[in-house]
């Protein structure tokens, strides 16, 4: 195969959808405007799933570690461990 040939084919191949090979016979192609559409989609529901974790963990600051990290507890552990 020449240069010319080897460009050529090129150029064919990927100017022409026609030419390229199919996956599967059922498989369906998606433009661009399709996957832009569910790129954004999942964005969207990602910002809101973190919109919704922060406003419900917002009250709870400090709850769970002020029983277990307490001065108090941690002076009680360290005394019970010398006697």
């Amino acid at each position: 195969i020449s240069e010319a040939q080897f460009l050529t084919f090129l150029i064919l191949f990927f100017s022409s959808p026609a030419l390229l090979p199919a996956v599967c016979a059922t498989c369906e192609e998606l433009d661009a405007l399709t996957v832009a559409g569910i790129i954004t989609a999942d964005l969207l529901i990602t910002l809101g799933v973190l919109i919704l974790v922060y406003y419900f963990s917002k009250g709870r600051k400090g709850r769970a570690s002020s029983a277990g990290d307490s001065r108090d507890s941690q002076i009680s552990w360290q005394e019970k461990g010398k006697g």
